[in-house]
């Protein structure tokens, strides 16, 4: 039977419309996978993903100042050590690494290093005051400091970028014992060397004791 073109107009209308409709769902589908997938993201993928699109710091940049606040950091551990050995007090090794220490707009690292701190007079309370001593005569100021909920003391050096903490405080596992500790500066970073150091371990030698 011949059709009419009449009826073959509408014939193509039909396919046409189903082809839009098609086309709709495909695109509804595809828009529900993108909701999905960034609702699913975690926060630093995510953010991972969206300084590719708004720029970030360059790589070489990134790793020489990455380079400069760890180097500070190994100098400040070291320095603590100098302060305390001549008031009792001995430094065990420094473990070091890098942490996130923020992610919006761009990732910024933050390097720490921490020790054991043994030796010292009298109570929990008296040693970290004696090291806190120690370390403010050697020139850190005290920035905050307490016995509540637990002894401590942190002391700061330097300004701004250059600024790093010193943190002596009684252990929350091990009753009795002390910890020294550095925190560094918060540093931006490209994600890539952000990925690498994050995983990077390193070691800063303790005194002789």
């Amino acid at each position: 039977m011949t059709r009419t073109p009449e009826a073959r107009q509408r014939g193509r209308s039909v396919v046409e419309e189903a082809r839009q409709r098609r086309g709709s769902v495909v695109e509804e589908a595809r828009q529900r996978r993108l909701e999905t997938t960034l609702t699913t993201l975690t926060p630093l993928a995510l953010t991972l993903l969206l300084t590719a699109c708004t720029g970030e710091p360059d790589p070489e940049e990134s790793r020489a100042a990455l380079s400069a606040a760890q180097e500070r950091a190994e100098g400040a551990f070291r320095g603590a050590i100098d302060a305390l050995e001549p008031a009792g007090f001995s430094v065990g090794d420094g473990e070091g690494e890098w942490r996130t220490c923020g992610v919006d707009p761009l990732i910024t690292l933050q390097v720490f290093v921490d020790g054991s701190l043994s030796g010292g007079e009298g109570d929990v309370a008296a040693r970290v005051a004696a090291a806190a001593e120690a370390l403010e005569s050697d020139g850190w100021e005290i920035e905050n400091a307490d016995e509540t909920p637990r002894p401590y003391a942190i002391l700061v050096d330097g300004d701004d970028d250059d600024r790093v903490r010193v943190s002596v405080l009684e252990s929350k596992f091990e009753p009795g014992t002390l910890g020294l500790g550095i925190s560094g500066a918060c540093v931006e970073s490209d994600s890539e060397t952000s990925g690498e150091q994050l995983a990077e371990r390193f070691t800063v030698p303790g005194g002789e004791g």
